[in-house]
């Protein structure tokens, strides 16, 4: 199951028996985990200089890249319709929203980014994460299908995903994240690493 692949991984406090395929698995060393981490560290330094307001190009084309990797290319024209000031004010509305219900708030955070040319919801749902890691995860393939306790060697069992899907998928995140007591960040990468770790095994 899903959430005793997570302990394994090393994030959880209950641990179990390493699967063979972690057995000489070492986040600190992981590439990835590492540029989360400097990415993340980056977008609290921008808060704490300046509170209150939303992203700056340069850092929001970081946090797009890091969603898309390689495949930046299929919204290129899109993202080149946003300028400075759109990119500054619309995350800046999306930071300073508040609502006592955290599912409603989350819709409508993600409703919004989505409202940007370029943004769709994985990227929406990566702004958000990278900002507020202890509340968000990123949508994905992989940590859709991890959770679903896909074998990772078989066809995806989704590629698109509604804002729906996605709260689906952060209730059960926030859920095991607050049992565990981590992030709820670090729940979606664990996922996200296991399923690549597993394809590879």
């Amino acid at each position: 199951m899903w959430k005793d692949r997570v302990r394994a991984f090393g994030v959880g406090n209950q641990g179990t028996n390493v699967p063979g395929w972690l057995a000489n698995y070492n986040r600190v060393e992981d590439e990835d985990w590492n540029a989360t981490e400097d990415l993340k560290r980056r977008v609290n330094a921008h808060f704490l200089a300046t509170p209150g307001t939303g992203l700056g190009r340069a850092l929001f084309n970081d946090i797009v890249s890091w969603k898309l990797r390689q495949q930046e290319d299929r919204v290129a024209d899109h993202l080149g319709q946003l300028n400075e000031q759109a990119i500054s004010e619309v995350t800046g509305a999306v930071f300073r929203l508040n609502h006592d219900d955290p599912e409603i708030l989350a819709r409508i955070r993600i409703g919004v980014l989505q409202g940007m040319p370029g943004v769709g919801i994985g990227v929406a749902s990566a702004i958000l994460t990278l900002c507020y890691p202890n509340s968000y995860g990123v949508i994905d393939f992989r940590v859709w299908d991890e959770i679903h306790d896909r074998d990772p060697q078989k066809q995806s069992l989704k590629r698109q995903f509604s804002i729906s899907d996605y709260l689906t998928y952060l209730t059960m995140i926030r859920d095991f994240a607050e049992q565990e007591n981590i992030t709820v960040q670090e729940v979606d990468f664990a996922l996200w690493k296991i399923w690549e770790l597993r394809r590879q095994a």
